[in-house]
């Protein structure tokens, strides 16, 4: 404690007698002689005054002969220690890259620039001369807004900021800079410390980093799938305008987000495991999905991802690509739609031939027994039944061939009324004891433009639909009106003029149907009836039958709350056809004409013969082609109406008409064919103008075919 007093002393001592004394060597000699002439005045004046003993003058003497040149050491190596640590620091204030200014606060000028160094003056363009004593605003860009104000304040309490700003050179360009600043007092002046560095081209490389940023989020914009990215933790990087779009959100409400904040917990977890997988084995990743569109509806999608690298090789996330399919999915199903419907028409034009020739003969023999037994007899019941059931197989055939597109329907005015007139009887012995039956009709006629016989086979096929889905009985309701639907019925454009419509509807209090069902219940081959009990081609063809109709087929339905089945149909003017109003003045009188048949099946040829016999006329008989022109040779001058089957052994029915054309141009004739009327050769017929009868054909409407065609 007494050395530090002492070295106190001498220290303000020498401060005060020796000023600033550059020298060391000089004051340290100065020092000693000052420190002996003062020691040797004091003690020689308190030993004259009889202050002081003897001996004490030895110690007084001897004692700062020896403290002395301690004290001069001491100092000398704290002035050595203090002008190192100024030479430091100076080279440090004078060789920075960073400009370094010292301000001083003034009461009336503000901060004046007391030093800088020369990165300043080479950072400004100034000199050093030039810059102290100047405010630090010669400098400085500040607009002095509150928030400059504000930071100033906080600068000269005490507190040390780190900012931005801008700085004027000398040649008046501006440049920004970065600013450290430090509040600190020398005595009772306020200084102010601040480093500067000049970050124009830190500011340079950001700019160029934003338009590389805008430049790459605009080429992402621009591509139309969606698209998007993540980082190994599976949170949102960025996306895409297309992934918002998708997805109905802005950026700032994906970004951030993992799957479990924008998707079902459902998908999310699949989007999780399919992302863990590509982590735990980076490169790429294809699969398909869904996800939930913007509108809440479920897209059939494909992901296409891949990871990415961080600079130094580490895993930095994946990116995503979205390609909607869901629009590619519904012309898959629709090729496949319509693969099966060329399927079932192929089958079933491939059969129709032979299975129409033997359901010509069931007919028309059945109709043989029904001319011969009594009407109200069980006999004539069973008759009744046969010809119902071949009905019901032609209607099977025509609806198959329709909705296969291998059908030609023949469309012309039919009053829906009347339709449903037709089968009531029918529908009353199909529907059972536990069903109660429902007809509703309006009192005003309604026309539409169909093939009347497929119409009757919607509403038979969809009556049967009914009846099996009211096992335990119900309520079985079919309606005629005229309505336009209230609502959009998908793959329907109802006109915005004033067509209007006629509705059917067959409404039954059944089981009902879910989503899943009414979403595939018109595919063929669907069924939801046990095996055996059901082909799952009905309502498909309903449904093909409908569609060539121009109309449209809505279902409305819940589980365990019944189903309607509305059919929408254009109305037209009622009008009666030409052929539909002559019908009831053509009668199937007896005639005296000869026919030439010309059929190879022999139960048809006889059935046809049979019905033309009894009715008057004069048949000759052949049972190909060839006898056909044999036949027709030899008694050519007899014979008035030619009734050919279209496919004939030996020689087409076809040619052996063109061959007898040749040697009779009056002769007439109709074609017999139980091939569709889109087969090749019955569409040539048909173009032709020729008259053309479809198999299986009732007997009544065979001769008032061949009636039509000898009268006309």
């Amino acid at each position: 404690m007494g050395g530090e007093l002492i070295l106190v002393m001498f220290s303000q001592l020498f401060d005060r007698v020796t000023g600033h004394l550059k020298d060391v060597r000089l004051w340290k000699f100065t020092l000693l002689a000052i420190v002996f002439s003062e020691i040797c005045t004091a003690t020689m004046s308190l030993l004259l005054n009889g202050m002081i003993r003897p001996d004490y003058l030895i110690v007084g003497f001897v004692v700062p002969l020896i403290v002395a040149p301690v004290v001069i050491i001491m100092r000398t190596n704290m002035e050595k220690v203090l002008l190192e640590s100024e030479e430091k620091f100076r080279a440090l204030f004078d060789y920075a890259t960073d400009s370094i200014l010292l301000l001083r606060l003034e009461e009336n000028r503000g901060l004046i620039i007391a030093d800088v160094n020369a990165a300043t003056c080479l950072m400004h363009g100034y000199s050093k001369e030039e810059l102290v004593g100047q405010p630090i605003s010669m400098l400085d860009d500040s607009d002095m807004s509150e928030k400059e104000l504000e930071r100033t304040r906080r600068i000269l309490e005490g507190e040390s900021l780190t900012f931005e700003g801008r700085h004027f050179r000398k040649d008046g360009t501006v440049f920004p800079i970065e600013v450290s600043t430090c509040m600190f007092n020398i005595g009772k002046d306020k200084y102010v410390l601040g480093i500067d560095r000049d970050i124009t081209k830190r500011k340079q490389a950001e700019q160029e980093l934003k338009e590389h940023s805008h430049f790459l989020q605009s080429l992402i914009n621009s591509i139309p799938n969606p698209i998007f990215f993540k980082d190994p933790e599976g949170v949102y990087q960025g996306c895409n305008k297309a992934f918002e779009s998708f997805l109905g959100k802005c950026i700032d409400d994906i970004v951030g987000k993992s799957v479990y904040d924008l998707a079902p917990r459902e998908l999310a977890d699949e989007y999780h495991a399919m992302d863990e997988e590509l982590f735990n084995n980076p490169g790429v990743q294809t699969y398909e999905s869904s996800i939930i569109g913007a509108l809440g509806q479920t897209n059939n999608v494909i992901f296409n991802k891949a990871t990415f690298n961080r600079t130094d090789g580490s895993l930095g996330g994946l990116v995503g690509i979205i390609t909607d399919i869901t629009e590619q999915k519904l012309l898959e199903a629709q090729l496949r739609h319509s693969q099966k419907m060329e399927a079932i028409g192929t089958l079933t034009a491939g059969v129709s031939h032979e299975f129409n020739n033997i359901m010509t003969s069931i007919m028309g023999f059945g109709e043989f027994l029904q001319d011969c037994l009594v009407p109200a007899s069980a006999e004539r019941k069973y008759a009744d039944m046969i010809v119902q059931s071949s009905e019901r197989a032609k209607n099977l055939t025509n609806g198959m061939l329709a909705y296969s597109r291998k059908q030609v329907s023949i469309f012309e005015p039919v009053e829906i009324n009347g339709v449903l007139g037709d089968i009531e009887a029918f529908l009353s012995n199909i529907v059972g004891e536990n069903i109660v039956l429902n007809m509703v009709r309006l009192d005003e006629k309604l026309c539409v433009r169909a093939d009347k016989s497929q119409l009757e086979q919607v509403i038979l096929n969809l009556t049967t639909n009914a009846i099996d889905a009211m096992p335990d009985g119900g309520t079985l309701t079919i309606r005629i009106e005229r309505k336009d639907p209230d609502m959009t019925i998908e793959g329907y454009q109802f006109t915005d003029g004033p067509e209007k419509h006629v509705l059917i509807s067959v409404t039954d209090t059944g089981v009902g149907m879910d989503k899943d069902i009414k979403e595939k219940i018109f595919e063929p081959f669907y069924s939801t009836k046990d095996v055996g009990k059901g082909t799952g081609l009905g309502l498909s063809m309903v449904y093909g039958i409908i569609e060539n109709h121009h109309g449209a087929i809505n279902i409305i339905s819940e589980p365990g709350e019944g189903t309607s089945f509305e059919i929408y149909l254009p109305e037209i003017p009622h009008a009666l056809d030409p052929a539909e109003e002559g019908i009831e003045k053509i009668r199937a009188t007896k005639g005296n004409e000869t026919v030439l048949l010309a059929e190879d099946d022999e139960y048809v040829r006889s059935m046809v013969s049979m019905s033309l016999e009894k009715t008057g006329y004069i048949v000759l008989e052949a049972s190909n082609g060839q006898e056909a022109v044999t036949v027709f040779t030899e008694n050519k001058d007899k014979i008035d109406l030619l009734l050919f089957d279209l496919a004939l052994p030996v020689k087409d029915g076809l040619i052996a008409y063109r061959e007898i054309y040749e040697l009779n141009k009056h002769v007439k004739i109709a074609f017999l064919s139980g091939h569709s009327a889109l087969d090749y050769r019955v569409k040539g017929i048909i173009d032709e103008g020729h008259a053309f009868v479809s198999k299986p054909v009732s007997q009544k409407k065979l001769l008032l075919t061949i009636r039509k065609v000898l009268d006309s």
